[in-house]
């Protein structure tokens, strides 16, 4: 029984240990993404406005709360009131809309039921919000923020089967799984930035914002190395966009925005044809276009993009 553990947990490690990942919530993103978002990494996630960023970083966040991840959102865009109706609105599966959540007094009794439990359940979650929308927070002040909060959640776990582990144990009681010679990794963790450039960058002497954008931009993808987590940067891209003729985004588009095209170990740009074309075939319909990855492919997904219910984003039947 031992030795069979031993051999089911070895065989586990290339995908749980080297590859740690997060799941996004939808099945094919994963696909695309080996399995999800890798911890540690560095991901740009980026749009025009109104094409679904704080949607998607919604989305996400709460299929991560729902299996455990720490997690930690910098709002810099929108209030937490705000933020919290669009997660309720998700959290329900349909069942509840963020217009009707806004005006409370209106709340049929199935409604607060419903309200309650997905409440009770987002609750629960390891999930912290800082609310920045009232202010102009520092690239300084940023990754305090998050060396802090992440001391909070510096458990040792077992890569295979996530078993809170001590440094000095020499193996896994729960799965048999010996000691990485690395030693045992920090449980994982995400960071989301909404967004990347509401963040105020300090230009030295000489210098430029973009110069400044750059380095904060480093700053991050060191800090997600360093500190063994998933962040994930969501970035407004500008008009420039809009006078093409296909206003799919591309890589290219990040390129005033600092070095974000060359620091992300993974870049997704985020469409809504519908956005541009009232009579699109494509009506409730997002592109999540994987533009860039390390080691992995690039491609388009898409996913049900639920306008009244979060946005709630949802695996398309086939």
């Amino acid at each position: 029984s031992g030795v069979l553990s031993r051999m089911d947990a070895t065989q586990n490690v290339s995908e749980k240990f080297i590859n740690p990942h997060i799941s996004t919530g939808n099945e094919r993103l994963d696909t695309m993404l080996r399995g999800g978002h890798h911890v540690p990494s560095y991901t740009i996630i980026a749009a025009r406005p109104s094409m679904g960023k704080t949607a998607t970083m919604v989305n996400q966040i709460l299929a991560g709360g729902e299996a455990g991840i720490p997690t930690l959102v910098l709002s810099l865009e929108t209030a937490e009131q705000s933020l919290m109706y669009r997660m309720m609105a998700v959290q329900s599966r349909g069942k509840l809309s963020t217009g009707r959540l806004a005006g409370p007094h209106g709340l049929t009794s199935g409604e607060w039921i419903e309200v309650i439990k997905v409440a009770g359940e987002i609750s629960r979650m390891p999930l912290d919000i800082e609310d920045f929308s009232q202010t102009t927070p520092t690239a300084e002040s940023v990754i305090s923020c998050i060396e802090r909060w992440r001391a909070n959640y510096r458990r040792l776990e077992c890569p295979v089967c996530l078993a809170h582990r001590q440094a000095s144990d020499p193996r896994c009681d729960s799965c048999g799984l010996d000691r990485p010679k690395k030693g045992w990794p920090f449980q994982r963790a995400a960071v989301w930035i909404d967004h990347f450039g509401l963040v105020q960058v300090r230009m030295k002497a000489g210098g430029t914002s973009e110069k400044a954008s750059a380095e904060f931009s480093q700053t991050l993808q060191r800090l997600s190395k360093r500190l063994h987590l998933l962040v994930v940067a969501l970035c407004q891209l500008n008009r420039k966009v809009e006078e093409r003729k296909d206003k799919r985004p591309m890589n290219s588009d990040l390129r005033e925005t600092g070095s974000l095209e060359q620091d992300g170990d993974v870049i997704v740009m985020l469409y809504r044809d519908e956005h541009y074309e009232r009579d699109s075939k494509d009506q409730g319909i997002i592109e999540m276009i994987v533009s860039k990855q390390r080691d992995g492919a690039v491609g388009t997904v898409r996913a049900g993009f639920q306008h009244d219910r979060g946005p709630r984003i949802v695996d398309l039947k086939e």
